[in-house]
């Protein structure tokens, strides 16, 4: 086994199951170390938490003896002058051309089908040495990099703590940062010279006068206060690839984060934001309009709220405050468990969430229902766009015809629904059944790890014949159920616009009062779960709810044909009002 290197570690890697740690003896300096060109010393271990510890011990022993090398050279009449700061730029700068290009011919070797984990590698890499620029006590994670290329040009390294050290360090770690932002932009086919985000230190040419110091102007080399920039941490946390979120949630808190950094300024330092800052804007937020972005797109949060209020427009609901509140403080939280705050200033002015709430959805009543499924698109209409709630001939057995059905007996998600694949209506085990899962390559996403099952399919939605109009499709090719739903361009999902045709066909038909949506359906499922006595556990891998209970876990779980036989047990009654749909039913 090769010797690997550990990323973003200098001097620490691994031979096979034990790491080591490895220091290239500068040039000058290798008579002070009996001779030696490298040091080399197994960390005897085999885990990488304990190689950290021990590897920190002799980078600290090392770095001793290198000062106090460093130190008697310096009292020799010959030694190496040290390079000036437009040097050391011009050093790094065709270091990292050289290792641009070096990346650049690696990855044109390498198989398109790694691509992805070099993405998230890359990502990695990125945020780590972005950071790592910036805070003093990692400088030395440089000092390999440093110490090669002040040894090629014949120069003495800065000494550790140095100004000029800072500035160098500080150069390497964006240098690499910069690198993995190129190599990202072109695996994601960006040809440009230049993609967006590059640091433009490295696109500057050298300055005019050799005296002019423009580097410490530009560089974070290791301050105590470390600034925390609004705009780029909250962009650096929407697209973190170390946190579990679906796209669905980072295009959420990105879009709820927007107030934050529209009041505040996306060059704010997140450590000057006092606690009577995010008081001032909590006010602000309850008095914020509805659609406030759409509205009114320019000008401060203050200036969204005036004209709001100008025009007589209704301030958005508390609870959508609070849970701007709450994206913001998940945000801050995120920071302090990685120490880049102390502690988080808005928590005690989040606001309490409200008590005795109204439901803001209903299930709807049997007759409602009736009275939907009676509307002129089940009947008969005259086409599936605009004609949709006008009598005609036509029954246009597409999304606004299907989705409603199968979301009342199945008691699927609008979502889940809207991205089904004419192959996820299948067989099992005899059973004619709906798959839900997450496929990325289709763009199908999961709401939760019980979102993942497989749903028997209603008797009553197999004599409507919804089964042989799938086959149907499926027959034609394997592509998407209801290609007629677009995919969403700002939230990108299949629910955004099918929510609003949905809304549209409720007012038609006067069934939009009182909270009732197309999730109303999913409610009117779980009851007649209940009506039908169906057990907690079955109610949860039909209706793909969250199991917390750890025993649910074991076994092999319930069989397709007793689902099939629970769900088919579902009925809609009212008293006497019992739903009706013989009228779907085709004729033979």
């Amino acid at each position: 086994m090769g010797m690997q290197k550990v990323p973003n570690h200098e001097r620490l890697y691994k031979r096979g199951n034990t790491y080591q740690y490895r220091f290239l003896v500068p040039v000058e300096l290798r008579a002070y170390f009996g001779g030696k060109s490298e040091i080399k010393k197994s960390l005897k271990t085999d885990s990488l938490k304990e190689a950290k510890v021990r590897w920190a011990i002799e980078c600290e022993t090392t770095d001793k003896e290198v000062a106090e090398a460093r130190a008697k050279l310096g009292e020799r009449p010959d030694a190496a002058r040290l390079p000036t700061s437009n040097e050391a730029w011009a050093m790094v700068r065709d270091w990292h051309s050289e290792r641009l290009e070096r990346e650049k011919l690696a990855l044109a070797n390498a198989p398109r089908e790694t691509l992805p984990n070099r993405i998230e590698k890359e990502l990695e890499e990125q945020s780590a040495h972005g950071l790592l620029g910036k805070v003093g006590r990692f400088h030395p994670m440089a000092d390999d990099v440093l110490r090669f290329l002040c040894e090629r040009k014949g120069l003495s390294a800065p000494a550790q703590g140095s100004s000029l050290y800072n500035e160098m360090a500080d150069l390497i770690h964006r240098a690499r940062a910069d690198v993995s932002l190129r190599l990202i932009a072109l695996m994601n086919l960006d040809l440009n010279d230049h993609p967006d985000g590059v640091d433009h230190v490295f696109l500057d040419g050298p300055p005019s006068s050799p005296e002019n110091n423009h580097i410490s102007e530009t560089l974070h080399p290791g301050s105590n206060h470390v600034a925390v920039p609004l705009g780029d941490t909250v962009k650096a946390y929407v697209t973190d690839p170390t946190r579990n979120a679906k796209d669905s949630t980072r295009r959420a808190n990105r879009d709820k984060l927007a107030p934050l950094v529209r009041h505040f300024g996306a060059d704010a330092d997140l450590k000057d934001i006092t606690s009577e800052d995010f008081e001032a804007w909590t006010r602000l937020l309850l008095r914020l309009p509805k659609n406030a972005g759409k509205r009114f797109p320019a000008g401060s949060l203050e200036e969204m709220v005036r004209a709001g209020e100008a025009v007589g427009a209704e301030p958005i609901a508390r609870s959508n405050a609070r849970g701007i509140q709450q994206s913001a403080s998940s945000l801050i939280d995120h920071l302090v468990k990685r120490e880049r705050l102390d502690r988080n200033r808005l928590k005690p002015h989040i606001l309490p969430k409200t008590k005795f709430t109204k439901p803001t959805r209903r299930p709807f009543t049997v007759a409602e229902l009736n009275t939907l499924f009676r509307q002129p698109v089940f009947t008969g209409c005259i086409d599936e766009a605009r004609g949709f709630a006008k009598t005609g001939p036509n029954v246009p057995k597409t999304s606004r015809y299907w989705l409603p059905l199968i979301a009342l007996f199945t008691g699927m998600r609008m979502g889940e629904i809207a991205q089904l694949w004419t192959d996820d209506v299948l067989e099992q085990d005899g059973v004619s059944a709906l798959r839900v899962q997450f496929n990325a390559n289709r763009d199908q996403e999961l709401k939760n790890p019980g979102s993942d099952r497989i749903i028997p399919i209603h008797r009553t939605l197999i004599d409507l014949g919804f089964v042989d109009w799938a086959s149907a499709a499926r027959q034609k090719s394997a592509s998407r159920l209801f290609p007629d739903i677009p995919k969403s361009k700002d939230k990108q999902d299949f629910s955004s616009i099918f929510s609003k045709r949905f809304s549209k066909f409720l007012e038609t038909a006067d069934l939009w009062r009182d909270g009732r949506t197309f999730h109303s359906l999913r409610h009117n499922f779980r009851d007649a779960v209940r009506d039908a006595d169906l057990s907690d556990g079955v109610a949860k891998v039909l209706g793909g709810w969250a199991d917390d209970e750890p025993h649910n876990k074991y076994g092999r779980g319930y069989k397709i044909e007793m689902l099939k036989a629970a769900i088919d047990k579902l009925d809609f009654v009212d008293g006497d009002e019992r739903l009706d749909l013989k009228h779907l039913v085709p004729k033979q």
